[in-house]
């Protein structure tokens, strides 16, 4: 069995506009990816080997991590100097997220089977 991960690389996050025609005050704001992501990458993981994903390009901050609908994955994120790779202890994924990240940095995915 495998899993696809989709992994697309973000600069950063930017607030929505804000609609003040209205005349209310709100000081809360809605933050979104910036846009256009600055990379992407794809990798198909299994339950046998860690796989690593090490593409960011110059000036990632943040990835948006998609994994295929109905799998999850055990995900690692390696700073440098950091090499853990995934393990059945790592952290577990499924759906999508955004997580820090940055130049140089690396992830390491296994697929977790679910029963």
């Amino acid at each position: 069995m495998t899993a696809t991960v989709g992994i697309f690389f973000h600069s950063g996050l930017t607030t929505a506009p804000v609609d003040a025609s209205g005349g209310r005050f709100s000081s809360d704001s809605v933050m979104l990816l910036k846009q256009p992501y600055l990379g992407r990458s794809f990798v198909s993981v299994d339950q046998n080997a860690a796989v690593s994903c090490s593409q960011a390009p110059q000036n990632t901050k943040l990835v948006r991590i998609e994994v295929q609908p109905g799998k999850a994955v055990r995900y690692e994120i390696n700073p440098p100097n950091r090499g853990v790779v995934a393990d059945s202890q790592s952290p577990l994924m499924s759906g999508s997220d955004q997580l820090q990240f940055g130049d140089r940095w690396t992830i390491s995915f296994l697929e977790e089977v679910i029963s």
